[in-house]
């Protein structure tokens, strides 16, 4: 669904004669069961992804860059923000089932990034996309912190307690 939805917008704003197109993707292409904390863009990707949703990302991405259009690519880290369907939700889902599971003892590093940000990039690379230097950017808020951090300050947000409790990383799927 990745590649298609995305050549079918590529195709669309080529037809169209759009002088521009903006390319969200997602830094799970860069996941290779590792701790990995300020990945330049142009790092090698893995022999083989984790999944099919960033097998299919790296596919769309393909497609971007071939295009015969002007274009940028953002890999934002985990989004949220305001209108967050997916991340802290996903977080309350897991939480409910009593215990929070984290790998390395929570000392995980993670850097997320806030929606207006993501936002606020998208439209920074639109309108200033002749004078890039690069094409393809990993964006985050700047501000790695350990899981179990990032967990707390979710939680006590939400005036929610949450058990954590340590995982090996070999159970990832």
């Amino acid at each position: 669904m990745n590649v298609t939805v995305t050549q079918n917008r590529l195709d669309a704003a080529i037809t169209e004669k759009v002088p521009r197109f903006v390319h969200m993707s997602t830094p799970s292409i860069y996941f290779d069961h590792s701790d990995q904390l300020n990945i330049p863009e142009h790092a090698a990707l893995p022999a083989h992804f984790v999944n099919v949703y960033a097998a299919t990302k790296a596919e769309a991405e393909k497609r971007v860059m071939n295009a015969p259009i002007a274009s940028a690519i953002i890999r934002p880290r985990g989004i949220f923000g305001k209108f967050d369907t997916v991340l802290v939700p996903r977080l309350l889902k897991v939480a409910a089932k009593g215990t929070m599971p984290v790998f390395n003892h929570g000392r995980a590093m993670v850097d997320v990034a806030y929606g207006g940000n993501v936002a606020a990039a998208m439209m920074a690379m639109d309108q200033r996309m002749e004078n890039l230097s690069q094409r393809i950017f990993n964006l985050t808020n700047d501000e790695p912190m350990a899981i179990a951090i990032l967990l707390d300050k979710v939680f006590a947000a939400m005036g929610q307690p949450v058990k954590r409790r340590s995982m090996p990383f070999a159970l990832w799927p």
